[in-house]
């Protein structure tokens, strides 16, 4: 599966040239685009090809079909400047802008250029004085390339097109004069980093929009062999029937049953090189410094239900039951990539939900690897019935700092919180608090629901330790409850609920109709978070 990003990413000082298509942001109100970066002398000397280009910009504004609200777009074709087609991108007010608005400016600049035809678009570094250069490069790469994204694997291409249409194959970033020669290599550095981010993103896109006909739990598992051997640092192990059942893994094992395609557990492990100047030779193992995260994600490959049928309509939806998985494995190998002073270990359970004569039924008791017994009430809430081993395994054989799930787990997160939120419930204010900052900081927002004692209630049952469904009312905070049932005695666990954010019925700026990759940016900032301490 191919995952990187086919478009080209620079950075270029070079303004005075002739370009295709530059993409400038605009204040409302405001004439004159923000983030130029050039130097006085370079104004003043090159004012006789500068001045036209904004001489355009002011008279479409006199023509007051643009004012810069945030959200507008328009296109000029001057033809007396070097720049051969200019894009206006609406910023909004100054004092309203923020990292998610340059995303979705420097999207419909991306947007804007593919429906010009052009190969290549220059984005100046349009913000606020309140934000740095480098926040400006990250939000706008980030809207740019997240928007860039296609699955189009199975779209059948004419042998002969007539008139092939020509995409972007370069995307520049106009880098302010005033940075020294010297830092390029630093901006460089980051820019190449967000490409690893980027194409992580892309991977599980890619995954979660699959069939499921392709994405079965032996293709998730021989996905996590094949990039673990890439990697020196990063052990792969796949658990399967056999294994699991001396596990006692019998809550995957149960969801796992009526289809034909047994479920597997695995398991990626990344210890860190870390330089002697920080540990004083200590080795991972030893090193008590270096925090250990356990990323679990739910691998559901295809939910039908099971016995507790689905209604047909949208069930082709259900091929991206298991985004969970797709985004912890991407942030895993990110991780991985970028090389961060962290212990990972990344736990997917992954099944297909089935009905046939062996799929485990309603009134059924599932006894879990932790010995704790679960009254099976509905079995299309399954996804809770595999984490409860998933989680169990997590903390027993890793003992680590953090444990953080991710899960398309209950219809009534997207209810309460639709498509821009995902819904975060935790035992730990500190975690919580890291989670939400690295949400606002990446666009991948998260809502805190109460994890309160008063619902536990709900989930208890009269012949076994609990029940998978905790009845009408507070449905995503009683699959946590349950979920938090299989964590032990662990202080610092977080469950994300993705159910509205990994998939989209309809393109919402850069994030594409499908799957979204929702969650990946979250995690790799969160865990870059816990390296900066």
């Amino acid at each position: 599966m191919d995952n990187s990003l086919k478009v080209k990413f620079s950075l270029n000082q070079n303004w005075i040239s002739e370009k295709k298509a530059v993409v400038f942001g605009i204040f409302e109100g405001e004439e004159i685009p923000c983030g130029l970066g050039f130097k006085k002398e370079t104004a003043e000397k090159d004012a006789e090809k500068l001045f036209p280009v904004f001489l355009r910009i002011k008279k479409h504004f006199a023509h007051k079909d643009f004012s810069g609200k945030f959200g507008e777009v328009a296109v000029l074709y001057p033809d007396d400047t070097m720049y051969k087609r200019i894009i206006l991108c609406g910023l909004g007010k100054k004092e309203e802008l923020d990292a998610e608005k340059i995303r979705n400016a420097a999207s419909a600049g991306i947007a804007a250029a593919e429906k010009l035809h052009v190969h290549k678009v220059s984005f100046t570094l349009f913000g606020s004085p309140r934000q740095s250069a480098e926040d400006r490069l990250r939000a706008i790469f980030e809207g740019a390339a997240l928007s860039l994204y296609a699955f189009d694997a199975y779209k059948t291409k004419p042998k002969e097109d007539p008139a092939p249409k020509a995409v972007i194959t370069d995307v520049e970033f106009l880098l302010p004069e005033i940075i020294e020669e010297k830092d390029i290599a630093a901006w460089q550095k980051s820019l190449d980093k967000y490409v690893v981010v980027a194409e992580a993103v892309y991977f599980a896109r890619n995954l979660t929009s699959q069939p499921a006909s392709v994405v079965t739990p032996k293709f998730l598992a021989e996905t996590a062999e094949a990039l673990s051997k890439q990697h020196k640092n990063v052990t792969c192990t796949i658990y399967h029937k056999k294994e699991l059942a001396e596990m006692n893994m019998n809550g995957i094992l149960a969801v796992g049953a009526g289809s034909d395609n047994e479920p597997v557990l695995i398991v990626l492990e990344y210890d860190p090189v870390i330089p002697k100047h920080r540990d004083n030779g200590a080795s991972p193992a030893t090193d008590k410094s270096i925090p250990t995260v356990a990323l679990v994600g739910k691998g559901v490959c295809f939910d039908s239900g099971g016995i507790s049928l689905k209604p047909s309509e949208n069930m082709e939806e259900m091929k991206m039951d298991m985004a969970g998985a797709a985004a912890v494995m991407a942030a895993f190998f990110t991780a991985v990539r970028l090389e961060l002073p962290v212990s990972v270990a990344c736990v997917v359970p992954a099944v297909e939900n089935l009905p046939s004569s062996k799929s485990y039924r309603p009134g059924d008791i599932v006894k879990t690897a932790s010995g704790k017994t679960i009254e099976v009430q509905n079995t299309d809430a399954e996804g809770r019935i595999i984490l409860a081993d998933a989680l169990h395994f997590a903390v027993s054989n890793f003992k680590p700092t953090h444990v953080i799930d991710l899960a398309t787990l209950t219809g009534a997160c997207v209810v309460a919180l639709g498509s821009h939120y995902a819904g975060l419930l935790s035992n730990d204010d500190a975690l919580a608090a890291a989670l939400g900052v690295s949400g606002a900081k990446t666009g991948e927002k998260v809502w805190r629901m109460p994890l309160d004692e008063a619902y536990k209630k709900q989930i208890e049952s009269e012949i076994a330790d609990v029940k998978n469904i905790g009845g009408k009312g507070a449905g995503t905070i009683t699959a946590g409850m349950f979920l938090k049932e299989f964590i032990g005695d662990h202080k610092s666990w977080a469950h994300i609920d993705i159910a509205g954010t990994a998939m989209l019925s309809e393109k919402n700026t850069y994030r594409p109709k499908g799957g979204s990759g929702f969650g990946v940016r979250l995690l790799v900032d969160f865990l870059e978070g816990l390296t900066r301490v």
